[in-house]
């Protein structure tokens, strides 16, 4: 399928090209790495991509203080349990190829409607979080707008103007949208590749565990 947004004069794009493996679709197996690969972060955490937004302007949409940067996950998670930030919650943005991805652990900012909003002026969004209370939701924004959302965990919930395609994405990863069964063990593997239909971009482990994070304060809600 294509993403569900294309800019002006922008060529549809295969959800299975460039950095994908040949002729693979988005799989919730391809992301089994996750929980054992990011220690803390796997119980609570917010992960946004950004096509076509570098950090720093990401960062600045977001009106980010107190910039610094860390050297892998484990970092990231180190500085956020280290600060009490009171209304403001960190983030650490970091650039894969032609898109940003933003890391929070146990954070949300990412799925605010304002922020999303904002970090997606002019191009494509694609973000979901999970908290310790297993609460959990995914956003898709285009443009200044959000188009579609979705608690993962209950799959039939899906609101927006294109909830009907989200729904589509969704069948395509293996959800059952009816929402007559049980939700995977490993229910929040399948947000990760409900993006990866979506973009068309896979994070790889290497990508998130090892990056180098451009890190600020977010204002929050």
């Amino acid at each position: 399928m294509q993403p569900l947004h294309l800019k002006s004069g922008e060529k549809p794009i295969d959800a299975k090209f460039t950095w994908h493996d040949n002729n693979m679709t988005a799989s919730a197996d391809d992301y089994a790495w996750f929980p054992a690969s990011v220690g803390e972060l796997a119980n609570a955490y917010c992960i946004t991509l950004i096509r076509d937004v570098a950090p720093q302007q990401a960062m600045a949409r977001l009106k980010g203080n107190g910039i610094t940067t860390v050297q892998g996950v484990e970092e990231l998670v180190q500085l956020a349990g280290s600060w009490d930030a009171g209304n403001r919650s960190l983030v650490g943005i970091t650039e894969i190829r032609h898109w940003s991805m933003m890391v929070e652990p146990s954070g949300f900012v990412g799925v605010i409607p304002r922020h999303a909003q904002r970090l997606s002026a002019g191009t494509t969004l694609a973000s979901h979080f999970l908290n310790v209370n297993l609460q959990d939701g995914f956003m898709f924004a285009e443009d200044g707008a959000i188009s579609a959302t979705v608690e993962p965990s209950i799959p039939q919930a899906r609101r927006g103007p294109k909830a009907d395609q989200l729904a589509e994405a969704m069948r395509s990863v293996g959800y059952d949208i009816s929402g007559a069964s049980e939700p995977s063990d490993h229910f929040e593997l399948f947000a990760f590749a409900l993006v990866e239909e979506l973009t068309g971009f896979r994070v790889r482990e290497a990508d998130m565990v090892s990056a180098t994070y451009l890190c600020g304060y977010v204002k929050v809600p």
